[in-house]
This record gives structure tokens, C-alpha cells and sequence, in this order.
């Protein structure tokens, strides 16, 4: 992910190359915390004023589902675009990337 394109409160599309070692869920997830600065885990007795989390990704789709779909064989892709809402954000994922953009 482009650092001066990670900014919080960005409305650009936002790409992030995924792992090859992180699942396709993983990947989301991690993506849309950088782009909306929300926690991945809930901080457990954390204060109101600490940084909010995020929504469980099977609230917007199922990750074993996201998964099958884009986890290739070995030396294979998928050739499969999935566009879906998550957490007020627009997400496209491929084999390679997560784009995520920003509600305005």
C-alpha cells in the first residue's frame, strides 16, 4: 500500500497487494483497517475514547466462501473479481489485491 495513499479519511481508491502467505479474508480485513484506522480486534475493557474496531467480516460476507473463491491452485489463478460493502467502504478483491474506497 502507497503510504500517502493510506491516509486516513481518503476517499481514493486504496490498493493493497496482498500476501501470498495471508488468506483472502485476511487480507480484507487488513486493508480496510489501514484505510479507516479501526481496530481488527476489539480491545477487551478498552475506554470508549480508544480507537474503534471492526465489524466482523462474515457480517458482510462469508470469508470461507471470499476464500474459495480466490485461493488458487498452485501455479493457477483465479481470474475472479468479487466486489462487495464492508464497514461504509467499497471493497474489490482479485488474486493480487484489495481495493478499498472510502465512503464519502
Amino acid at each position: 500500500m502507497n503510504e500517502k495513499d493510506s491516509e486516513i479519511g481518503s476517499t481514493s481508491p486504496i490498493r493493497y497487494e496482498r500476501d501470498f502467505d495471508e488468506s483472502p479474508s485476511e487480507s480484507v480485513v487488513i486493508a480496510v483497517s489501514n484505510v479507516t484506522g479501526k481496530s481488527i480486534t476489539p480491545e477487551i475493557g478498552s475506554d470508549e475514547d480508544e480507537v474503534a474496531a471492526l465489524s466482523p467480516l462474515y457480517e458482510a460476507i462469508d470469508p470461507d466462501a471470499l476464500n474459495t473463491l480466490l485461493t488458487p491452485e498452485p501455479g493457477e489463478q483465479t481470474n475472479c473479481l468479487m466486489p462487495f460493502q464492508y464497514e461504509g467502504c467499497s471493497i474489490t478483491i482479485d488474486d493480487d489485491a484489495v481495493t478499498v474506497t472510502p465512503s464519502e
